[in-house]
């Protein structure tokens, strides 16, 4: 299995919201990560009661962290500095199917680009089809689609010109 820098290196988050433990696999349209709730983020985040339970909408952030994870791979790979943030926007399509992820267990977080019109990268979106599943692939707890804002600074104003 290949060697993946730490998360911490990839992304700006920070537990307790680096929501993923680490990436399985990468390749230029596709990538791989492995993310696990325990009882203790779940009684922290999501619930008041005994039975901590971690809320299947969570698999939108799992995925828009499996797409920064991705950029920051492929930066990684062009000796770009790694993005510092994006927004997400939303999703046209997001299918859960289940009301809360399993504890304790490992899940496999997929985010495959999609192909995206220059009028559409030019405004600075992403586009990425997602799922969420157990890490045997057996049980599918989420897919759909993610957009995502990616920041880009504001470009340095012109220098100014004093007419005379």
């Amino acid at each position: 299995m290949p060697e993946f820098p730490a998360l911490t290196e990839l992304l700006p988050h920070r537990p307790p919201m680096l929501l993923l433990h680490r990436v399985l696999t990468h390749a230029a349209g596709e990538t791989v990560c492995e993310a696990m709730f325990d009882a203790e983020f779940a009684r922290y985040c999501c619930s008041t009661n005994a039975e901590a339970a971690v809320p299947a909408a969570f698999c939108l952030e799992l995925i828009a962290q499996t797409m920064a994870v991705h950029d920051g791979l492929l930066r990684r790979a062009e000796g770009r500095p790694r993005a510092t943030r994006g927004l997400l926007l939303g999703s046209r399509r997001f299918e859960l199917h289940a009301p809360a992820l399993p504890i304790a267990t490992p899940l496999r977080v997929i985010a495959r680009g999609q192909l995206n019109d220059a009028a559409v990268a030019s405004a600075g979106l992403v586009r990425f089809d997602g799922r969420v599943e157990s890490a045997d692939g057996a049980t599918l707890y989420a897919r759909g689609d993610v957009t995502v804002l990616e920041h880009r600074p504001p470009p340095e104003p012109a220098p100014a010109v004093l007419l005379a």
